[in-house]
């Protein structure tokens, strides 16, 4: 699942998509709204950054 959302976070990052398009970010995907554990969802936030800012990364090293 990991693996997934970081791929998801670098694909983001790499159409130009900014680090507050996280989905996860969305209200309805707060826990409160879909009844999952803080920590699942923290950990879904963490896991897309990571691959928002990896991206982000690797794009500013090829300028």
């Amino acid at each position: 699942m990991r693996h997934m959302l970081v791929s998801a976070g670098a694909s983001a990052a790499a159409i130009g998509l900014s680090q507050l398009d996280n989905p996860f970010l969305d209200e309805s995907e707060f826990p409160r709204m879909t009844g999952e554990p803080i920590k699942i969802w923290a950990d879904k936030v963490i896991a897309w950054d990571d691959g928002w800012k990896i991206a982000k990364g690797l794009q500013q090293l090829s300028c």
